[in-house]
């Protein structure tokens, strides 16, 4: 398992558990099985960050399938962003699976 940051420093979630990163998004070259995008309260400034966005596309383009935890208010919030990583799982050159979303 290989864990990516924007920059490839360490992450902190919302509860205190840090994640260090192996590399930075820029970084990911090879198609990965499973891109898990979390949650958490800071929701509303990420929705508002196209830079983030284009680099999740890019990502969800490399991976076999895609999975994301708490985001409900997310995907309402920015439908357009959710379908169209969406339609991307439901197939493609690696025989993907369905987008994964988990209240």
């Amino acid at each position: 398992m290989q864990i990516a940051s924007e920059d490839g420093a360490e992450a902190t979630t919302s509860a205190g558990t840090r994640l260090s990163a192996d590399l930075s998004v820029d970084d990911v070259r090879e198609p990965c099985d499973v891109l898990v995008i979390p949650g958490g309260p800071e929701w509303e400034t990420l929705i508002k960050n196209d830079a983030l966005l284009d680099v999740v596309r890019q990502l969800n383009e490399k991976a076999r399938c895609t999975a994301s935890v708490c985001t409900e208010r997310f995907c309402r919030s920015r439908p357009d962003f959710w379908m169209a990583v969406a339609s991307r799982r439901t197939g493609g050159s690696h025989g993907n699976g369905p987008c994964v979303s988990r209240p």
